[in-house]
């Protein structure tokens, strides 16, 4: 059962920023935050292992809307934690400008293999495997499946720490050795190629809050003296794919 704050944050538009850090800088904001933030509730010593398949349409029309950057955008995910299958999400993120909120529900290992094996066997199902399901989140996915050609695209990987704070919907992410392959049927698969999406020891802050970001916490992370960024995953680790290894440019705000 989610708990309430889970429940609000499917249905509130918080705000994201993202930064890009070196790792010192990490070290240190991390040792700070622990004086006043708690850890999520998948933290483990060190960080946990965060890995989602990514899903597009047969155009690509997620991918160009997110390398766009205008209007709404909507990406669908596949997500498991610490290479487990005993927890996956399958999650549906909407941009709204500057605005995200995030919808999700829980799926098992065997339907992520329906989804992996669909090349294979010509279809799942006819096609209408997700059509009567009462969850929204798989009943739009099955909707997208069947009229755009959903299908799994890119896997992103990453190590992450992260802190929370219940009071302003507060999450603050620390993500390290971003990278990212196209061989999706990898997916659970300890032993994979990946190609790193980050020069060595850069990595990603992202701060995520509803309402207003307190003022003790913004000076805590200095973020006033790094540059803020237009930083999707997503596209950014598709354009590394179809470029060869070459990651376009990096906007700011």
């Amino acid at each position: 059962m989610r708990n309430s704050l889970e429940q609000a944050r499917e249905i509130t538009m918080r705000h994201e920023e993202k930064y890009l850090c070196p790792e010192s800088w990490l070290f240190v904001m991390e040792h700070r935050l622990r004086e006043f933030l708690q850890p999520d509730k998948h933290h483990l010593e060190g960080g946990y292992s965060i890995r989602s398949l990514y899903f597009d349409t047969e155009d690509d029309r997620l991918y160009t809307e997110g390398m766009n950057g205008l209007g709404r955008k909507d990406k669908y995910r596949i997500r498991i934690y610490n290479g487990g299958r005993d927890f996956i999400r399958l999650e549906k993120k909407t941009t709204v400008m500057q605005l995200k909120k995030k919808a999700s529900t829980v799926v098992d290992s065997s339907f992520v293999e329906k989804i992996l094996d669909r090349d294979s066997d010509g279809g799942i199902q006819g096609g209408n495997w997700l059509s009567d399901r009462r969850d929204p989140v798989l009943r739009e996915f099955g909707l997208m499946e069947n009229t755009e050609l959903l299908r799994p695209k890119i896997i992103v990987d990453y190590v992450r720490t992260a802190f929370v704070s219940e009071m302003g919907d507060i999450r603050i992410t620390f993500d390290r050795n971003i990278r990212t392959t196209d061989r999706v049927g990898a997916f659970f698969e300890d032993d994979v190629a990946f190609l790193p999406l980050l020069p060595e020891n850069v990595h990603l802050l992202e701060v995520k809050y509803s309402g207003i970001f307190p003022g003790y916490l913004a000076r805590l992370l200095n973020i006033g003296s790094l540059e803020r960024l237009s930083f999707s995953k997503y596209v950014l680790c598709r354009d590394m794919i179809m470029n060869n290894g070459r990651m376009r440019e990096l906007y700011e705000f």
